[in-house]
């Protein structure tokens, strides 16, 4: 499964380390740079690559107002590597559910171990949207499941188990369920089938 990349940073060496660390991992596709925040919104609007590797200190717009500027067009959210030549930005990083964090200069293993978190997130499936549709896919199918529940019916006061309708068109039949009589055993009928049955112990 190829990953469709973009990079966005402000320094052209750091790109162009990028784009040959990169090289060593067939699965990625690079298909678009950027070297300012503008241009990263840009292009993950053209391309809804699958990953980008952000820098996140630009002038102008930073790689977190990238972050806040997707989110504010409800546009759909790669998987995102920060980097940076500081660590100071790690714990925030994390906080908004980057893939990873990578300083510079890059080391080839580092960069290895982020394609390899990216690779995992894009295999399960656990972008936040899709997340989402499961859940709200999930509530609905519990809330429209019918559920058994105890009724009491007739004069004798039994219990008696009783499925809630899951839908309105089945109104009808649940309460036609409730109407329905307890019939009592016949007493009489019973004792003369034990009275013509044959002796357990002849003599």
């Amino acid at each position: 499964m190829a990953i469709n990349t973009i990079i966005v940073d402000d320094e052209k060496p750091a790109r162009e380390e990028l784009v040959f660390l990169l090289k060593a991992f067939p699965e990625v596709n690079v298909i678009g740079q950027g070297k300012n925040g503008v241009e990263a919104v840009a292009l993950i609007k053209e391309h809804a690559p699958d990953l980008v590797f952000l820098d996140v200190q630009m002038p102008g717009l930073d790689g977190f107002g990238v972050l806040k500027k997707l989110v504010e067009r409800k546009m759909k959210m790669p998987h995102v590597v920060f980097a940076t030549a500081f660590d100071q930005y790690a714990v925030q990083a994390f906080e908004v559910n980057a893939v990873d964090y990578v300083l510079k200069p890059f080391d080839k293993a580092r960069i290895a171990k982020a394609i390899q978190r990216a690779r995992k997130m894009l295999d399960t499936h656990t972008s936040t949207t899709e997340r989402l549709e499961q859940l709200v896919s999930q509530l609905g199918a519990t809330k429209s499941a019918p559920q058994k529940v105890k009724v009491l019916v007739n004069s004798q006061q039994r219990l008696r188990d009783v499925l809630t309708p899951p839908h309105p068109s089945s109104k009808r039949t649940f309460l036609s369920e409730l109407a329905r009589p307890h019939r009592e055993p016949d007493h009489a009928s019973l004792a003369a089938k034990q009275s013509s049955a044959p002796p357990l112990y002849p003599e």
